[in-house]
């Protein structure tokens, strides 16, 4: 990611995959880091795995602070993570 200096790796899976739903949770993604958050989810299905926990996570802090919405379950929220990391037209 671009705001972690090149020698500096996370400290663990969990460190990174939060790093990463911060930085898309911004909605200010370069092409780079995009690419770069493909490359990282392919490395491992442990990363993939993070990333939907730290979701599910998401939800359910949501869920304790409002009403459910019927129209939208944490299986939802998941695919819009996921879906970043499907090829679009190449």
């Amino acid at each position: 990611m671009s705001d972690r200096p090149q020698n500096e790796e996370p400290r663990s899976i969990s460190e990174a995959a939060a790093d990463w739903l911060v930085l898309i949770r911004a909605g200010e993604m370069t092409e780079q880091e995009k690419l770069d958050y493909i490359h990282w989810l392919k490395e491992s299905p442990e990363h993939i795995r993070e990333i939907l926990e730290l979701v599910n996570l998401e939800q359910l802090l949501r869920e304790t602070h409002a009403e459910p919405s019927e129209s939208e379950t944490p299986a939802d929220e998941a695919s819009k993570v996921i879906d970043l990391a499907m090829p679009t037209g190449k």
